[in-house]
């Protein structure tokens, strides 16, 4: 090997503070990467199936559950009351009592829909 020369190919100068060239460090660094596995799993939001970094939920779908797909909030520990005359949707509450007891207070017909998954 000549002085100033690649230590792997000898054909090039070697970069400043390595004893090998860029192309031959950039074919090392490359064949070292593909020999081991990813390590990081493939993160997906379980809403929408968008790719996440390290989370179950992607941003869009944790800030605003309203707009999820299918546009339905859905949180089994909470009751809404859905008015299908006026469209108008009133909660959430915390028991299917409170809800219910909401709809006298309010005036509301009594067919108002009380359920823990209120269409918006």
């Amino acid at each position: 090997m000549a002085a100033g020369k690649c230590a792997r190919c000898g054909e090039r100068p070697p970069v400043k503070g390595r004893r090998e060239c860029t192309p031959c460090y950039q074919r090392e660094r490359d064949r070292k990467r593909a020999a081991r596995p990813d390590t990081r799993p493939d993160y997906r939001c379980s809403d929408c199936g968008a790719p996440t970094v390290g989370a179950a939920r992607c941003y869009e779908c944790w800030r605003a559950p309203e707009y999820r797909p299918g546009g339905y909030l859905h949180d089994p520990g909470e009751w809404w009351i859905a008015d299908e005359d006026s469209g108008a949707t009133f909660g959430p509450y915390g028991n299917e009592s409170d809800a219910y007891a909401d709809i006298a207070f309010r005036g509301l017909p009594p067919a108002a829909i009380v359920s823990q998954c209120a269409l918006l």
